[in-house]
């Protein structure tokens, strides 16, 4: 702990005050103890957090404003009063120079000190005392100003404003800001629709906001579509779970609402979430496909699992074709693939049974491979999207990834 003073011009003077390493870190534990019931975190009870989980999905300084705030007061305090040949008259400009962990925190202080006054020879020193004359007219003037000065205002309603009148008016201005929709944003969500993928926005604006930019998007017919989630703390969450599958446009939504939402959708659906926030990141983790935007921070971008680098909603319904279209054309290879070996070895275990040998020497095997297994396999992983692609419903999360008519096929094929 140590305390320097630096003295400036016009009485003011710069304090430089250090508090040791582990004065520092009390002060960071005290502010977790404080804000853990605050801050909900998957997969662990509500204020049973522990503070390195907190800090590594949103930063180890997450809690610093914090500890600075209730140790720059008392650190500040003490060294005052050690420091007692100095006598400071106003509050601190406060600026923090140095806050890490391990780390001592140094922050200056500037501040008006009492001046030092050294008072000249005033003794004996004699005034002139100068004759004043007040006419009729001074008092006359002075008894006017005083009449004009405690005189009332009368409120008058039956002619026009005249030069020396108090006017008062009122005036009520109303500044609205919008953000701006990208103009392929309702496309894409009508796109997603016949996918089969519901669309839901969730946002923190006014349910009226939400209303205006839903039925921009297609999302909401009327008001009574959107849930004002200002009064969610009073719904059950088996009512919220029959609420979010009808509900499409959810307004005044703080991030414990929207996790709570997250919950009630998966308990039905595959859902994957957007957030640009270090308030999302419980739901980014929370979801099953967590997609963080491009110019949100660092730690939002660790916890989603896609980043959408230009914020373009579009861009989800590509990332879908693009997946249906990759998972379309493994079934083709693994069909292919499992169906041509099935062959070969029904072909070797028949030579084996009725004949009583090899059809096949190792050679013509690897010869057959190589040609079937590589050259006319690949282009079937190559194959574009088809055209009935965008329009097929999501299959079932548990579905196998060759359905019974391609295993037939395959036996066939054999």
């Amino acid at each position: 702990m140590s305390l320097q003073v630096e003295n400036l011009e016009k009485n003011m003077a710069k304090l430089t005050i250090e508090a040791d390493a582990e004065e520092f870190e009390k002060a960071v534990e005290s502010a977790y103890r404080k804000n853990k019931s605050k801050i909900n975190v998957p997969g662990f009870r509500k204020g049973k957090v522990p503070r390195q989980m907190i800090e590594r999905m949103y930063g180890k300084q997450v809690f610093y404003e914090d500890a600075i705030n209730e140790l720059i007061p008392e650190v500040y305090s003490r060294e005052l009063q050690a420091a007692k040949e100095l006598e400071v008259v106003s509050q601190p400009k406060i600026d923090v120079v140095q806050a890490e962990a391990g780390k001592s925190f140094i922050f200056t202080a500037e501040v008006a000190v009492k001046p030092e006054v050294e008072l000249g020879q005033y003794k004996g020193l004699s005034v002139e005392k100068e004759a004043v004359e007040v006419t009729d007219e001074d008092i006359q003037a002075e008894i006017e100003k005083v009449r004009n000065e405690n005189s009332r205002t009368i409120p008058v309603e039956d002619r026009p404003v005249k030069d020396g009148d108090v006017t008062v008016i009122d005036f009520e201005g109303f500044i609205a800001i919008a953000d701006a929709i990208r103009p392929e944003a309702a496309q894409a969500i009508r796109q997603t629709a016949r996918m089969g993928v519901k669309t839901k926005m969730v946002t923190g604006d006014h349910a009226s906001t939400a209303y205006v930019i839903g039925k921009e998007l297609g999302l909401a017919e009327d008001v009574s579509e959107v849930l004002d989630c200002s009064k969610l703390g009073n719904i059950t969450d088996d009512d919220l779970a029959d609420l979010v599958r009808s509900t499409t446009v959810f307004a005044r939504v703080t991030p414990e609402d929207k996790f709570r939402i997250l919950k009630a959708i998966k308990q039905n659906e595959i859902c994957a979430m957007t957030g640009d926030g270090v308030n999302d990141v419980p739901a980014l983790v929370g979801a099953h496909v967590g997609i963080a935007m491009g110019d949100s921070p660092s730690i939002v971008q660790d916890a989603g699992d896609i980043v959408l680098l230009d914020n373009n909603f579009k861009n989800i319904t590509e990332a879908i074709r693009e997946s249906r279209t990759v998972l379309a054309n493994i079934r083709r290879m693994l069909g292919y693939l499992l169906a041509t070996n099935a062959g070969e070895a029904l072909t070797m275990l028949g030579a084996l049974l009725f004949f009583g040998g090899q059809m096949l020497t190792p050679i013509q095997i690897l010869w057959i491979n190589l040609v079937t297994d590589s050259l006319l396999v690949i282009p079937l992983g190559l194959e574009p999207p088809e055209q009935k692609i965008l329009r097929r419903r999501p299959e079932h999360k548990d579905a196998a990834i060759l359905s019974t008519n391609m295993v037939v096929r395959m036996v066939i094929i054999a």
